[in-house]
């Protein structure tokens, strides 16, 4: 009758265990605990073959369940902080420091071409980037 009495105590906490814990993965090793107890309840009562059932189909199959899903969902991990927007400048060191210098070249390779792209406007581009 003590057992009774003992496994009935923790039986509860656990289930306000379950209820209360802030974060997920305690709630599921709350839950193991509950399952447990009840498979040692189930002993005492002498079904066995409840308490092998208990442990193998819900502490094994459905509490890795749980676990695999806290573990997609993210655990309550808080997503990554928002900060500036780098890929605008990153976009545009991109097109300053790669594009501009390599279309000066293939205008100097065809002969100083007319338009935007003459050579005295590559030249100062090339002035302005030994500045940085």
């Amino acid at each position: 009758m003590i057992a009774f009495w003992v496994l009935a105590a923790i039986l509860i906490a656990s289930a306000v265990w379950t209820i209360v814990a802030k974060k997920p993965v305690y709630s599921v090793v709350a839950l193991l605990l509950n399952f447990a107890t009840l498979a040692v309840l189930y002993v005492t009562l002498s079904a066995e073959f409840l308490a092998v059932i208990q442990i193998i189909v819900y502490s094994g199959a459905i509490l890795v369940l749980f676990v695999f899903v806290i573990a997609l969902l993210g655990s309550g991990v808080a997503p990554f902080p928002t900060g500036p927007n780098r890929l605008a400048a990153r976009r545009n060191l991109h097109a300053c420091g790669v594009r501009i210098p390599h279309l000066c070249r293939l205008q100097r390779q065809n002969g100083r071409g007319a338009g935007n792209w003459s050579g005295w406007k590559c030249r100062r581009f090339r002035q302005r980037r030994r500045l940085w």
